[in-house]
């Protein structure tokens, strides 16, 4: 129920969880709320004043009831478990050489479902969250480490050194040795 703000009508300052276990309590509350939508269905005279009447009445019905506590937490929307799947699933398995078709398959939907929740979820798409992913774990471990473009290209699951070099080189302008060294003379300042 929405009470319109401007109201004289005293209720809850806050949204309340309704745990009503007493069923002429629960008859009571519903019968209100019906006869207020039957007012505001049929506009018959002095429709107004008997909102506001049972407005009111229900103000009171709900301050007598014993608090029950704050609304539990929201359950997260199905899109919004997907896309944290998704993103779970490319932190755990990002060296893996799974594209996002094998990961949309995993969490058994369509790439073009994943792609759309997780544009809906997080303004990007799933396949931008798996080159971003892939992007933060090469520069981590060309600044953190001392292994041969090689080594990295093998364990992000690269077919070769050459095609990490294109896919680094293409992401941020710059190849991986010299992205390896602007970083670490970055640190040094």
């Amino acid at each position: 129920m929405t009470v319109p703000i401007t109201s004289p009508v005293a209720m809850p300052d806050t949204p309340l969880h309704l745990k009503i276990t007493d069923t002429r309590e629960q008859a009571r509350l519903n019968s209100l709320l019906e006869s207020m939508v039957l007012e505001q269905s049929g506009h018959p005279a002095l429709w107004r004043r008997a909102l506001q009447s049972y407005s009111e009445l229900i103000s009171i019905q709900l301050r007598r009831l014993p608090p029950s506590g704050p609304l539990p937490p929201p359950r997260p929307s199905a899109a919004r478990r997907l896309s944290l799947a998704y993103c779970e699933r490319i932190s755990r398995h990002y060296s893996s050489r799974a594209t996002m078709a094998d990961h949309a398959a995993a969490l058994n939907v369509t790439p073009t479902h994943l792609t759309r929740v997780c544009k809906a979820e997080t303004g990007k798409t799933a396949a931008t969250l798996l080159t971003e992913r892939q992007l933060h774990a090469a520069r981590e471990l060309l600044i953190s480490s001392e292994r041969s473009m090689q080594e990295i290209a093998e364990t992000l699951g690269f077919g070769s050194p050459a095609y990490f070099t294109r896919f680094i080189s293409q992401h941020t302008g710059q190849t991986p040795s010299a992205l390896r060294k602007s970083a670490r003379n970055a640190r040094r300042k």
